[in-house]
């Protein structure tokens, strides 16, 4: 009877024991995700992460997807919640560093070096200061380069208009020769965006007093712009107004968003009727 209580009385503190261990080591779990949360919210990777994936990865996309990958992209921009990319990355961090690692970082996070680093106006200031002398020489090779070319430098001529028997849109050219008189250029027969993929159509007026006009696209125009843009890297796009090509801007890179600038030595009354002509329907 002695033996079995003894028996007895050591099962029980080895259960006590199994379950203190069980509790530190949950316990061990738990401050080490939130040391790593802290990680994360300090180095804001979850927005970096963000941007990354669906600011120049997902929307980029969407202007030039099909159905069915419209749909995948949908999906996947559904997968990066804020709560997926933090579950994520806490995974990633577990995998990437151990937990003496993950320590140093968090230690690291707290003191004042790491507050300088990332969001002190001082350390910066201090760092620049070490290269003032470059930029000093940089500011006077800048400065003698504009003063020659105000010496130098021709009026733009204003862009004449090119009649064209063509409805009022955004034309790809034709055959384009570099270089090539602006009359001669040729363009395709029908237009790649009209008035009826234009959202919104406004006169906008820098500080220096100079006006463009500012086009936003919808949906459907936004992803034909994006296409038409990609196909014409270093190729002009004709924009007809009033059977008129008003302008030939060059394409220097592929756009998104929808948005463009009509830009020229254009008078405000030249604007204000391109802008009515293009609101009309």
């Amino acid at each position: 009877m002695k033996l079995f209580k003894m028996k007895n009385n050591r099962n029980k503190i080895l259960l006590v024991l199994c379950l203190t261990l069980s509790c530190i080591q949950n316990n061990y779990a738990q401050d080490k995700e939130k040391k790593i949360n802290v990680i994360i919210d300090s180095l804001r990777t979850v927005e970096s992460i963000k941007s990354t994936y669906i600011e120049f990865g997902l929307k980029p996309l969407k202007f030039e997807a099909t159905k069915e990958d419209s749909i995948k992209l949908i999906g996947l921009e559904n997968l990066l919640t804020d709560k997926e990319i933090r579950r994520r990355l806490i995974a990633g961090f577990n995998d990437a560093f151990t937990d003496n690692e993950i320590n140093d970082l968090y230690s690291f996070i707290n003191t004042t070096a790491f507050f300088k680093l990332l969001h002190s106006s001082i350390s910066n200031k201090s760092i620049s200061n070490h290269f003032k002398d470059i930029r000093t020489e940089l500011d006077k090779i800048t400065a003698n380069e504009d003063d020659e070319n105000k010496i130098n430098k021709k009026p733009v001529p204003k862009f004449e208009p090119i009649p064209i028997e063509r409805v009022d849109g955004f034309y790809e050219t034709v055959d384009y020769v570099p270089n090539s008189e602006k009359k001669d250029i040729q363009l395709e027969k029908n237009p790649a965006l009209t008035k009826d993929d234009i959202l919104e159509v406004k006169k906008v007026t820098n500080k220096q007093g100079n006006s463009h006009i500012e086009i936003s696209l919808n949906k459907k125009g936004a992803r034909i712009f994006h296409i038409l843009t990609k196909n014409n890297i270093g190729k002009p796009i004709a924009i007809v107004i009033d059977r008129y090509i008003v302008t030939l801007p060059t394409v220097n890179s592929t756009i998104t968003g929808g948005k463009m600038d009509i830009t020229g030595n254009f008078s405000n009354d030249e604007i204000d009727k391109m802008i009515k002509k293009l609101k009309e329907k």
